[in-house]
């Protein structure tokens, strides 16, 4: 139908479907809704694994009401809407009909009625079925088609006639009513078509472009249970149905945005990309800016990976890591900088203590040193030394100044003191106490 129902807009729409070998169904109403129910049945004769159209018809009831409910809060939510369908949503006329012809499970032949109308905000079935042996006749037009019911020929006609008898007349009375018809037999030979509907024709086929402009939102969809599109002032929405939550794709002047209820999402601006396993913030994400890289895990920002032009940072577990130009850093608390702490650059190794009046070690490769020291008394010094020459030397200095340097260098002769020793000692063992060089003998 054209947008103000006043005239057929397309006479290519199939209306009778072979939903199962030797089952039909005949959909009278919203497209939406005659789409989602040709799917469905379908969906059900294979899942059931049947041609019972009274089976169905019946779990085809149910969901087909649902759909309606939703066409109808759609509709419900628009401006100017035709006369016809005002009334059918306030349950004054018929808002959609189907009909499902074939055999029930014991071989009956016959057919399924199901009629709804919109009443108090629900979609009410009128649900009718017929498996005699004499004619009956249903007629999903209305008051167009009371009129041949005093027709005499309709009851003693041969079938097909009767059934084109029908749509001529209706055609010719009801500007809604319109396109070849569409007529398919069942009996005990099978199913054959009198008229085979024609194909579906193809948007593109129809259009060779089309542009339109419009206020508020525009919603597009296959049916109503279905995914849509919408376009509106918020944007392009893509969802996969019309129930909350759904899975969504937005693109706005703000982005991209994917996201699954409950589950990852993924979103895409002006300030980078963000990846998210649910829907909290800074939880189980990876950000990516032109700041470099963050990876957080469950517990957030206390568990972080962070990416950066001047460096690498790691979190976790209350502890961290630091690369950078300088070298690598680990400490013992998240964030801190205090000790404890290791440190490792190319030259140098230090260990901080374990508290700010702790010791720190340090392995100074460059100068051949390791140095022990204490952040409260910064003058106090131990070192191990080992110059290029290979001689060792231990430098104790206390904080107050004074110091002992133990050193390996070995001499032969002594120039001052005395003692009742052998004349030769073997060697001196230099010490140096307050940068005073004194020679102690050693002997065999």
């Amino acid at each position: 139908m054209s947008a103000d129902h006043s005239a057929i807009a397309s006479d290519s729409e199939q209306k009778v479907f072979e939903i199962a070998p030797g089952a039909l169904l005949a959909t009278s109403g919203w497209k939406p809704v005659s789409d989602f129910q040709e799917a469905r049945a379908r969906e059900f004769a294979r899942a059931f694994n049947t041609t019972d159209v009274r089976l169905i018809a019946k779990a085809l009831e149910e969901e087909t009401a649902r759909a309606i409910e939703v066409l109808c809060g759609v509709l419900l939510s628009l401006p100017s809407l035709h006369d016809k369908v005002i009334r059918a949503l306030a349950g004054e006329l018929m808002m959609h009909s189907c009909a499902l012809a074939g055999r029930t499970a014991d071989g009956s032949l016959g057919y399924v009625t199901q009629a709804y109308k919109f009443k108090e905000g629900r979609a009410v079935c009128e649900y009718g079925e017929y498996f005699g042996s004499q004619r009956q006749i249903f007629v999903s037009s209305g008051e167009p088609a009371q009129a041949l019911a005093n027709d005499p020929t309709i009851w003693t006609g041969e079938p097909v006639w009767v059934v084109r008898h029908f749509l001529s007349t209706l055609k010719r009375v009801c500007p809604t009513i319109g396109g070849p018809d569409q007529i398919a037999v069942i009996d005990r030979c099978g199913t054959r078509w009198i008229t085979t509907p024609q194909a579906k024709s193809s948007a593109l086929e129809a259009l060779t472009s089309a542009t339109a402009f419009f206020g508020g939102t525009a919603t597009f969809a296959a049916s109503v249970s279905g995914p849509y599109v919408q376009v509106g002032s918020a944007g392009l929405v893509l969802a996969d149905n019309f129930s909350s939550p759904n899975s969504t794709v937005t693109v706005n002047s703000s982005g991209v945005s994917i996201s699954k209820p409950s589950g990852p999402s993924l979103q895409l601006t002006s300030l980078g990309v963000a990846i998210r396993q649910g829907s909290l913030s800074g939880v189980n994400e990876v950000d990516i800016t032109a700041s470099g890289v963050s990876i957080y895990g469950p517990s957030g920002s206390v568990s972080q990976v962070a990416i950066q032009s001047s460096g690498i940072s790691i979190l976790g577990g209350g502890r961290s890591v630091v690369l950078d130009s300088s070298g690598a850093t680990i400490y013992s608390v998240a964030g801190s900088t205090s000790d404890p702490y290791v440190s490792v650059s190319p030259s140098l190794v230090t260990i901080g203590g374990l508290s700010a009046s702790g010791v720190h070690y340090s392995v100074n490769a460059g100068a051949g040193f390791v140095s022990v020291t204490s952040p409260t008394y910064p003058s106090a010094l131990a070192q191990i030394i080992v110059n290029a020459s290979g001689v060792a030397q231990l430098d104790l200095t206390t904080q107050s100044g004074n110091s002992i340097i133990v050193s390996t260098t070995l001499s032969g002769s002594a120039s001052a003191g005395g003692a009742a020793l052998p004349v030769s000692p073997v060697g001196f063992w230099g010490l140096t106490i307050n940068g005073t060089l004194y020679k102690i003998p050693y002997y065999a």
